[in-house]
């Protein structure tokens, strides 16, 4: 489990150099003193909060990020992570 900043542009540059497609998931939980309230919102997209970010490439461990503990701010590996989204938009936008 990743829960310090200072290690997320390791990350970075490692799904930078490799050139192969990342695997993302996130999990979410809801921030509510009222538990019935926060078990629903941590499926709502409007209210629930990430907590964690896992990311993997092909044939490796995956790297578990604590979001609550890092913050949401990725830095360059925020940056990597547009760029492959922008990528991946493109290619499904493509026509052949």
């Amino acid at each position: 489990m990743i829960r310090e900043r200072s290690e997320l542009d390791a990350i970075a540059s490692e799904i930078h150099v490799s050139g192969q497609p990342v695997a993302l998931d996130l999990e979410t939980y809801g921030t509510s003193e009222d538990k019935k309230i926060r078990k629903d919102e941590s499926l709502d997209p409007w209210r629930g909060e990430i907590r964690l970010l896992s990311l993997q490439l092909p044939n490796l461990v995956p790297w578990l990020i604590d979001l609550r503990a890092t913050g949401y701010g990725l830095g360059k590996l925020g940056k990597v992570l547009e760029v492959l989204v922008q990528i991946y938009k493109t290619v499904c936008n493509m026509r052949i």
